[in-house]
């Protein structure tokens, strides 16, 4: 199993302290949510839930996890919007074929300009 995705459903649950209300909002079967839970407490070789009829609740060692567990859910929030925000920007070699009268009328002041915007652009 995905440990990120075990370690969303953990998260989720921990606040929500309902298999039905994290599955419903996760948009997967309560018995996945299960799975995702036991395959983290197997992986941890830790008990993470008090679970009766009427409640989850958690252990210490599910406290402790669920402080590494948003942790590495940030981070990895945060990697994603440092790659999303890289592949924006433009890199490369931009080749322009011009007449030398018009690259110094018109040209020159927007590639100076174009180059500020984007450092990653090389033109030749």
């Amino acid at each position: 199993m995905d440990r990120l995705t075990a370690a969303e459903v953990f998260v989720d649950l921990a606040a929500s302290g309902s298999f039905t209300a994290t599955a419903e909002r996760l948009e997967m079967s309560r018995a996945m949510v299960t799975r995702h839970i036991k395959a983290l407490e197997d992986w941890l070789g830790a008990r993470l839930l008090n679970r009766t009829t009427r409640s989850v609740t958690l252990t210490d060692a599910g406290n402790q996890c669920l402080t590494y567990c948003r942790q590495l859910l940030s981070t990895r929030e945060a990697l994603e919007i440092s790659l999303s925000e890289r592949r924006r920007q433009l890199t490369g070699k931009l080749r322009i074929s011009s007449s030398m009268s018009f690259a110094h009328a018109r040209l020159a002041a927007s590639l100076a300009q174009f180059i500020k915007l984007n450092p990653g652009v090389e033109i030749e």
